[in-house]
């Protein structure tokens, strides 16, 4: 659900501060509105019947009221809700059963890795025997690695 309402929120900072038109457009033929109410008292007018609407004295040739995505939102929204309706409920049986009964839910919930399983734990073992397997460097009468004073001199070579 908290991924679609982040979802929405792209959605209107793109159409708000880029200009594009994510949240896509429905055509009406009711609204209602209580910033019409002449009265100031807060009641809702309803406007039944539109079948036009006229901007800057040109009509949109829409044969209803533009609504500017707010009815995308909430349908998108609803749709969220009813998928974590579903899964909550799929959940529910899921932990009153203790996951002993089959359920659906099983291929969500995650389970402790099998040893032979493993992977990860498996290549770092093997990389450590590969290092413990390797033989000490030798070293020179000074107590130097031999590899360190060879390795510095190959350095040396490739840069001259």
């Amino acid at each position: 659900m908290t991924i679609g309402v982040l979802w929405e929120f792209f959605e209107f900072g793109c159409d708000y501060f880029l200009g594009t038109d994510m949240q896509k457009d429905t055509i009406i033929h009711t609204i209602h509105t209580v910033t019409l109410d002449a009265t100031r008292t807060n009641k809702a007018v309803t406007i039944p019947d539109i079948t036009d609407v006229v901007v800057n004295g040109e009509s949109l040739g829409l044969g209803g009221y533009l609504d500017i995505g707010i009815i995308d939102t909430m349908k998108d929204l609803l749709v969220n809700f009813v998928g974590a309706g579903i899964f909550s409920v799929i959940g529910f049986f899921y932990v009153k059963s203790h996951g002993r009964k089959q359920t659906a839910a099983q291929g969500f919930v995650p389970s402790p890795k099998e040893a032979g399983r493993d992977y990860l734990k498996q290549a770092r073992e093997r990389s450590a025997a590969k290092e413990a397997a390797k033989p000490a460097p030798k070293t020179d009468g000074g107590g130097r690695k031999r590899q360190n004073r060879r390795a510095a001199k190959d350095k040396k070579e490739r840069i001259f």
